[in-house]
């Protein structure tokens, strides 16, 4: 599946869509990053789930930021 991703000054994917603009990159039709692009980033071409990132978010949902 081919989408486009909307990045941040600090490499953090915020967004994604069918069309451009963005950034194009073919993930899996049942890719994380469809359901949750916000524990992305996107480095030298590469997509990576920032683990660290993801679990301070749970946190601060949880009330213990």
């Amino acid at each position: 599946m081919k989408i486009y991703l909307a990045i941040d000054s600090n490499k953090r994917v915020v967004g994604w869509g069918d069309r451009a603009p963005g950034v194009e990159i073919e993930v899996a039709d049942n890719h994380e990053i469809i359901h949750n692009p916000y524990i992305y980033k996107y480095e030298d071409g590469a997509l990576f789930k920032d683990v660290a990132y993801q679990q301070q978010l749970v946190k601060e949902l949880k009330g213990g930021a």
